[in-house]
């Protein structure tokens, strides 16, 4: 378990007040993992996202090379990893994610936490438009790295 107080020191959850970081603690729990440990693996389904608290997680992806992976980003202290299990019912990991160092992580399960803010809309409302805020972002830095390539063909509008 996690305190309210805990919560509010991570940048997601500072919109929120305390009955509703409260609400979120009772459903939130701590994970600590190794240097090397995968927390999750590309493809496997995806019911539960993090929010790193300390440490670092290389999010990884398959190359067409068998058995090689390549880095495509990584989640640092504060940052969520993992939000495809709040992109819907059949969520997949598009990346396995790798720890890079000891890391502490809050665990948090999508589905759970979907119940809960379906059953308060005010709190449902602010935290899907911060994750809204952080896959738009999250889209338009791979948008960049894509054109940064300069490949005709791969963006052909803005």
């Amino acid at each position: 378990m996690i305190s309210p107080e805990e919560l509010e020191r991570l940048p997601f959850f500072k919109e929120l007040d305390t009955e509703e970081r409260e609400l979120l603690a009772g459903i939130a729990r701590k994970e600590s993992a190794v240097a090397g440990q995968r927390i999750f693996e590309e493809g496997a389904p995806s019911h539960t996202f993090y929010i790193v608290v300390s440490g670092l997680v290389s999010l990884r992806q398959k190359t067409r090379h068998e058995g090689e992976e390549v880095a495509m980003a990584a989640g640092r202290p504060g940052e969520l990893i993992g939000v495809s299990a709040m992109l819907g019912a059949e969520g997949i990991h598009p990346t396995s994610g790798v720890c890079l160092e000891p890391t502490e992580l809050i665990e948090i399960d999508a589905p759970v936490l979907m119940a809960a803010l379906e059953s308060n809309p005010a709190v449902g409302f602010r935290i899907l438009r911060r994750l809204t805020h952080i896959v738009a972002e999250r889209l338009a830095a791979a948008r960049s790295q894509i054109h940064s390539q300069g490949r005709p063909g791969l963006i052909t509008h803005g």
